[in-house]
């Protein structure tokens, strides 16, 4: 046997138990470049992970956006409510009088109303139910399917003129009232705040 063969065979014969040692002896270290099943599983589950956070993520701004959209469409609507009241306000011997101007609110859905009555000093103040005539067909409002009012009951806002004077629910109003929105989780909600001297303002 020659040298170099039996050096080869000693070698051969020796355990290379870690990659220094095989480096020493001029081998190249044994390199795996692909991933181990369990490494693949993880990065997987990561990927999945950060997904959904996006997801959520990208509703959630949304509906928030939706929710500011809808705060500043109701404070314009009492606006044009308190405006039209100031402006369009008659009274006389009509079959019926404008007696003022107001924003009726349901579950999903809001719009601005006229108080039609024969004598203004004897109205009601509030949406009388099922009149179409006194809905302003311009000023129809529904909610995004992602929100919802979150008053319990129908609400009226009504602006008597002249000053205008408001009522809540058809009474002189006390205090505050507030229209509140919310998601249908409840964890996005906000709020337009309407006192009785007529300011408005939202939160």
């Amino acid at each position: 046997m020659s040298p170099s063969s039996h050096k080869n065979h000693s070698l051969s014969t020796i355990p290379l138990s870690s990659r220094a040692e095989r480096e020493d002896l001029g081998l190249k270290p044994h390199i795996n470049s692909g991933f181990t099943l369990i490494e693949s599983l993880v990065v997987i589950g990561i990927l999945s992970l950060l997904t959904s956070m996006l997801l959520f993520y990208n509703r959630g701004t949304e509906t928030q956006i939706s929710l500011l959209k809808e705060k500043a469409n109701i404070t314009s609507a009492l606006f044009k409510a308190k405006d039209l009241s100031l402006a369009n306000f008659t009274t006389g011997e009509a079959l019926f009088n404008v007696c003022g101007y107001g924003v009726h609110f349901e579950k999903t859905r809001y719009f601005i109303y006229q108080d039609l009555f024969r004598d203004c000093a004897a109205s009601d103040r509030i949406y009388s139910k099922d009149n179409e005539n006194e809905i302003l067909k311009d000023d129809i409002f529904t909610l995004s399917s992602s929100l919802n009012l979150t008053n319990l009951a129908d609400l009226d806002i009504f602006f008597l003129p002249p000053i205008p004077q408001v009522y809540f629910d058809g009474h002189p109003a006390t205090g505050e009232k507030e229209v509140g929105l919310s998601n249908q989780e409840r964890n996005i909600e906000g709020k337009i705040i309407i006192n009785s001297a007529g300011q408005i303002s939202n939160e």
